[in-house]
């Protein structure tokens, strides 16, 4: 989506791309998603390494806007990656669903991408957690919650990744880990 503002009385645009997602109100199962929202916003005035975010309430739909990253796929600091998710545990702000496609680089800085208004919601007429599968760990997979263990299982499969150190083999001895622990799991969530 493209804003489009005129500066001055001159003929000049600034042209600000956002990407944005709708959610029904009644799909957010997390009682203090409000909260959350107000912290989401919070934290990307505050911190580099999350694109300005915006939450606009309608009736019965919530509307999350966020400023648009290129992924170039720059090098960056990872260090100020790992700074934040250590800010988030000690705030008690759980990200939820760190995976390689949410996290992004643009002219040499990482940014946290695609937060989520409740980590409880309805998808697929299902109630679900809103993490990528397999970076979740295994105690708040017993547990159906999301905690910092998870931001941190996220993380660690992201390093080992850019370091050449994982594959899809190793993704799949994961899973296979997680069944071994609990004993089932839906092949469908693994799917995604």
């Amino acid at each position: 989506i493209y804003y489009i503002r005129r500066w001055n009385k001159r003929v000049t645009f600034l042209i600000t791309l956002m990407f944005i997602k709708t959610y029904k109100i009644e799909n957010l199962l997390d009682s203090n998603w409000k909260e959350r929202i107000e912290i989401i916003e919070k934290l990307s005035n505050e911190l580099t390494t999350i694109p300005k975010i915006r939450f606009k309430i309608y009736d019965d739909k919530l509307e999350y806007s966020q400023k648009f990253i290129k992924n170039d796929k720059t090098t960056f600091d990872i260090t100020l990656i790992a700074e934040t998710l250590d800010y988030f545990e000690k705030i008690g702000f759980i990200y939820g669903d760190f995976n390689r496609k949410n996290l992004i680089s643009n002219n040499g800085i990482g940014y946290i991408v695609d937060f989520e208004p409740s980590l409880k919601q309805i998808k697929d007429g299902k109630e679900a957690l809103m993490f990528t599968m397999p970076y979740i760990s295994i105690n708040d997979f017993k547990n159906k919650t999301l905690t910092s263990q998870t931001d941190k299982v996220g993380f660690y499969y992201y390093l080992k990744r850019i370091k050449g150190e994982v594959s899809s083999s190793d993704i799949v001895e994961f899973k296979n880990k997680i069944i071994n622990q609990i004993g089932f799991i839906d092949d469908e969530i693994f799917s995604k």
